[in-house]
């Protein structure tokens, strides 16, 4: 976890506030997605990524969930691209929730929208074809939770297709020590 501060910084800050709103549940209601988002409320587009609703379970399993998935898109694309991919699963799943399920919260989407990268870069890597295999079925069950109107599916799929952009892109420094990815 050395070079992974993004993760654990983001993951701390979504416990935090977690913490903070079972304590005060007022925090989680100004922060979730909810109907007010497309009545001026834009925030909520953004802060139900950084609160956890449900039970312990569920909030251990969310964090630790990004935790994993958030320390590997770290070292694999850098941080720049770590916040671009985090936040456009976010977004997405936050725009499909007001859809299908218009009042929630969690970091789940944005960690979808991590795999859906992880997911592409094992696929246009090819490192092995175990990589490739496990890429390959992340897409499909990608395909597969969009179909069943579930809201991790577009964020995993939406980042996956933003990852294909960025790895046709010139590779450019992304983080402080210059590293290209």
């Amino acid at each position: 976890m050395r070079n992974c501060l993004l993760t654990v910084t983001v993951v701390s800050g979504t416990a935090l506030i977690t913490g903070a709103s079972l304590v005060y549940p007022g925090i989680l209601l100004a922060l979730q997605r909810s109907p007010a988002a497309l009545g001026g409320q834009v925030w909520r587009f953004i802060t139900p990524l950084f609160v956890e609703r449900g039970g312990w379970m569920e909030i251990a399993f969310n964090l630790v969930s990004l935790l994993g998935v958030g320390a590997l898109a770290e070292r694999l694309w850098g941080r720049r691209r770590w916040v671009i991919f985090y936040l456009t699963g976010g977004v997405t799943g936050e725009f499909f929730g007001l859809a299908w399920r218009p009042i929630g919260a969690g970091s789940s989407v944005a960690a979808c929208g991590l795999l859906g990268a992880c997911a592409l870069w094992a696929l246009a890597r090819r490192t092995s074809w175990l990589a490739v295999l496990a890429g390959l079925l992340t897409i499909v069950m990608g395909v597969v939770l969009t179909v069943m109107r579930n809201l991790h599916g577009p964020p995993l799929l939406v980042s996956a297709l933003a990852a294909g952009l960025a790895i046709r892109g010139p590779e450019q420094p992304d983080n402080a020590a210059g590293r290209a990815t």
